[in-house]
């Protein structure tokens, strides 16, 4: 839409503005307003750009390509994020097995995966239960312990 030719009757509730008492935009952040009132999703100043909806969906920020492919996506409803359709997790690292330790595994006990690049020179038992155990006192092991410790506390979502 454009305002030429228009009248401010014909317009006003397009247009976006801050509710500032004429001082634009500052330090503080603001909510971003239509011409009647409405409030955005949006809250700006000239250090910051808050997005926070009024109720939780699965597209409160979809950053999109040219041709409408999502690149970056929040989903506040699920407490999910998307960069380029592969859910972001951090902090997580890549384990891996080599073929000449697998040899050492048995059956029906719980075993640390080291990580990716570290080599045991035997696996680290953590457990024969249902579960793997939880704790583990180490002494005079900690050097076979040290590539395989990470603890996952975290559901990991595909």
């Amino acid at each position: 839409m454009s305002l030429t030719g228009k009248s401010p009757s014909e317009t006003y509730k397009d247009i976006a503005y801050v509710d500032n008492s004429n001082n634009g935009v500052t330090t503080s952040l603001k909510q971003v307003k239509t011409g009647n009132g409405s409030s955005t999703a949006l809250q700006v100043s000239d250090r910051s750009l808050q997005v926070k909806s009024s109720t939780n969906n699965t597209t409160a920020l979809d950053v999109q390509n040219a041709s409408g492919t999502s690149k970056l996506l929040v989903d506040t409803t699920n407490n999910h994020v998307k960069a380029n359709g592969v859910h972001v997790n951090t902090q997580y690292a890549h384990f891996n097995i080599g073929n000449s330790v697998s040899a050492n595994f048995t059956f029906d006990r719980h075993f640390a995966l080291p990580f990716e690049g570290c080599v045991p020179q035997t696996p680290f038992e953590i457990g024969s239960g249902t579960n793997p155990d939880t704790s583990y006192t180490i002494s005079n092991d900690a050097h076979s312990v040290t590539c395989t410790y990470w603890f996952v506390m975290d559901n990991i979502t595909y």
